[in-house]
């Protein structure tokens, strides 16, 4: 019997599939059935080959898709999955030894909760601007989550999908999005397929229990911890909200006067040296933007 199913999808992450690969073979089993599942999304380098490697002395199984895209990935591997509990992580995390056991201990005190969110820290390749540690800090940037949030429930949308898990049980008939959020399987860069899967999945209030001693690192290459990897990340964030989250089309009411408004308080506070709250509303502009740019 298996207790834990770990999936990972990678499409050419040979930069961070070593960190990430060496982390998970230290995760501590506490007794625990754990089988591995890493996709090979359609990737050009060695991939499959570290992946192949890495499952050679372990419960675990390499699989292929020759589409890229990452929920058909996902999909792949949830077809397969056998434990009880699914844990995913995404191919450029450090997980900490402990992880499992932190998913293990929220899933078994509450029953009645499918999903789970872990918390995401920044791994820093290279010393970040200021502002951008102050935005990871409060869960708006680089994937990660508020530093201060605290066990317990809270809203989908806090959930990361570098690092969360799933009541296996409840995923009878519920898939990631492979049409409206299938992050680089679309001209037009697009995600969401993580939270959209969670808010699915969720509490009927739309809430998913979070665990902060589930824990891993975001691994922020240096090209990613600039101002223009910010400001097209948030703009994806906003492109896929109307595709996967239906709440969030109100926020499309008058969406010119929205982002002239946020264009205005950014352009204020940088001109103020105030870069932290200048890179705030830039966030909130870049969002607005990439709503007025869904494709729908």
């Amino acid at each position: 019997m298996t207790d834990v199913t770990i999936i990972m999808a990678s499409r050419n992450g040979v930069d961070t599939l070593p960190k990430c690969l060496q982390s998970i073979d230290q995760i501590e089993e506490f007794g625990l059935a754990i089988e591995f599942l890493l996709v090979d999304s359609a990737s050009t380098d060695e991939t499959r080959e570290l992946m192949e490697e890495f499952a050679s002395d372990k419960p675990a199984k390499v699989l292929f898709v020759d589409t890229p895209g990452k929920s058909l990935a996902l999909n792949l591997a949830l077809d397969e999955a056998k434990g009880g509990l699914v844990v995913f992580f995404d191919d450029d995390v450090i997980v900490t030894p402990e992880i499992v056991r932190a998913y293990i201990d929220s899933f078994t005190a509450n029953p009645s909760i499918n999903v789970f969110a872990g918390q995401v820290r920044p791994y820093w390749v290279e010393t970040p601007p200021t502002w951008l540690e102050d935005l990871t800090d409060e869960g708006l940037a680089c994937g990660c989550t508020p530093i201060d949030c605290a066990a317990g429930p809270v809203p989908s949308y806090n959930l990361k999908g570098g690092n969360f898990a799933v009541r296996k049980e409840a995923t009878a008939g519920v898939r990631f999005d492979t049409v409206n959020a299938n992050w680089g399987n679309s001209s037009v860069p697009r995600g969401g397929e993580d939270t959209d899967f969670a808010r699915r999945l969720s509490a009927a209030d739309g809430s998913v229990q979070f665990v902060p001693n589930a824990c891993v690192e975001h691994i922020i290459q240096p090209n990613e911890a600039t101002l223009r990897s910010f400001f097209n990340r948030s703009v994806r964030i906003g492109r896929s909200e109307p595709k996967t989250s239906p709440s969030s089309l109100k926020r499309k009411v008058r969406p010119f006067l929205r982002a002239s408004y946020y264009a205005a308080f950014a352009g204020g506070n940088f001109l103020v040296r105030n870069q932290t709250k200048s890179a705030r509303w830039l966030r909130e502009l870049a969002v607005q933007l990439g709503r007025m740019d869904s494709r729908e």
